[in-house]
């Protein structure tokens, strides 16, 4: 096994990495396991993709670049839900479950910071595991004003601090699995599909600004950190948290930029059914060359453009747009 023809650290046998080194696919084993050993051969690691067999993958957050995680099996591959239930278990006792959530989901944040998807169309999501709604009722009834514990600003204590950062935590996951639904033209399995509740998932645009707002190193922790005053209701709306991203991306026809935008499309994270919105998007802040970076994408990608040759994709919009 190697990462362009150098010896890497990895165990053998547990991953084999492509020869550009951007992506990882695991070996077909029922357990992985990623050590703090194998954290230089993954820096640049931005793809994993994990086979049907594997039944268990420890050390999803030692990718410091991953982008996407492709997992084509039914079980909880991370153990979400075994996690969360061990979280739960000191719900009881305030101080118990402020240290058991501070040394376990701040000191070991269980995925990257960059991570914005994980595909899964055969395994249960994070929201609709049975700790899931535990945990985070857990979470709001320590940081509510009625509890008595003061926890009502996060500036207001360092509890209060704890708590927020470890709501941001749980909430980024849900958002992981959201986006990957979205950004996938893979079935899911009809039960599967019923856990993304409608009202939650991503339209074409919002799909755009949330994976834009990654790529530039925004997060859900950053909007939970910064947006003000807490109130958990309005915080966990897919509306609230949309409008204070809107603002946020710099549409700048930069190399920088246009770096972004290769990596998301070396990511995959263009689909058939964002294309025209990418285009859109981009013309609209008249950047001219990454939007062709995009239509030439769609012109190697005639499946992406909607299934049509050049000539029949109608893209005269862009007329008005860039002024053409």
């Amino acid at each position: 096994m190697g990462v362009s023809e150098k010896p890497s650290a990895l165990a053998a046998g547990q991953l084999t990495l492509s020869l550009d080194g951007r992506s990882a696919i695991c070996a077909d084993m029922e357990v992985i396991r990623v050590e703090k050993a194998d954290e230089p051969a993954l820096a640049q690691v931005e793809v994993l993709e994990i086979p049907r067999c594997v039944r268990a993958f420890h050390g999803l957050n030692r990718f410091e670049s991953l982008r996407l995680v492709r997992y084509a099996g039914e079980a909880d591959v991370f153990e979400f839900d075994e996690s969360l239930s061990w979280l739960a278990e000191k719900g009881s006792d305030t101080y118990a479950f402020l240290n058991r959530i501070a040394t376990n989901l701040l000191a070991f944040r269980p995925i990257s910071e960059t991570l914005i998807a994980i595909v899964a169309p055969h395994m249960t999501p994070i929201q609709a595991l049975p700790s899931y709604q535990k945990i985070l009722k857990l979470l709001d009834d320590r940081v509510s004003p009625l509890s008595g514990l003061g926890f009502y600003r996060q500036d207001d204590s360092r509890q209060n601090a704890m708590l927020c950062n470890s709501y941001a935590q749980i909430k980024r996951l849900e958002w992981a699995f959201y986006e990957g639904f979205a950004f996938t033209e893979e079935p899911f399995d009809p039960a599967v599909s019923s856990c993304y509740l409608p009202e939650n998932r991503l339209s074409a645009h919002e799909q755009l600004l949330y994976l834009f707002c990654m790529l530039q190193g925004h997060s859900y922790r950053e909007f939970y950190s910064n947006v003000g005053e807490h109130g958990y209701g309005n915080i966990a709306a897919k509306t609230a948290y949309m409008e204070y991203l809107r603002p946020l991306p710099k549409w700048e026809d930069t190399v920088r930029f246009q770096k972004q935008l290769r990596l998301a499309l070396r990511a995959g994270f263009l689909t058939w059914n964002n294309y025209r919105a990418a285009v859109s998007l981009l013309s609209s802040h008249h950047l001219t060359e990454s939007t062709a970076i995009v239509l030439e994408y769609g012109d190697r990608h005639p499946d992406i453009r909607g299934g049509t040759d050049a000539a029949g994709d109608n893209l005269s919009f862009l007329d008005d747009e860039l002024g053409l």
